[in-house]
């Protein structure tokens, strides 16, 4: 049984050590690098260099929060440029406005007629919570479908309930 190790054992491990680290170093490197993009394959990807660009960029974007500041923090106008800004940043975010029944009733005879001018008094439109009724008597089957997906179509209507028939 041998205690001691031989000298070419004790001098050739570390250096393996340190060139396996070395070669996983490089490893991770090249990880980095190659990437995936969307159609494109394999391919390497390689940082933005930086440079006059990425200053221009910098300095564009500081601008633009300078002026913005001085805009929204303007001592006179300041405090309504902000109120303003923040209801028109509601009304995009808010959904639409309910329409009530006699209201939406107008809008669905409105758009659904606007193509059907012949059947405009032989249809009766009707709307409650939302749902729209059409009742009435119509001469061809395809134009009852018509005026269904129209109705169907008009925004605020909830749901669309034929009572049209033919003769």
């Amino acid at each position: 049984m041998r205690l001691e190790a031989p000298v070419e054992e004790t001098i050739e491990g570390p250096r393996r050590r340190f060139r396996q680290a070395r070669l996983g170093i490089k490893v991770v490197r090249g990880l980095t690098t190659v990437g995936y993009r969307a159609g494109r394959g394999r391919e390497r990807i390689r940082p933005r260099p930086s440079g006059p660009r990425d200053a221009a960029t910098l300095l564009a974007a500081g601008a633009a929060v300078g002026v913005t500041g001085a805009y929204f923090l303007d001592p006179k106008n300041g405090r309504r440029r902000r109120h303003a800004a923040q209801g028109r940043l509601v009304a995009l975010w808010s959904s639409q406005e309910e329409l009530n029944d006699a209201e939406l009733a107008n809008k669905v005879r409105s758009e659904i007629f606007r193509d059907h001018h012949t059947s405009k008094g032989q249809v009766n439109v009707n709307s409650e919570q939302g749902v729209v009724y059409l009742r009435g008597q119509l001469r061809d089957p395809e134009e009852i479908r018509e005026l269904v997906k129209a109705a169907r179509g008009v925004g605020g209507v909830r749901g669309v309930a034929s009572l049209l028939h033919t003769p």
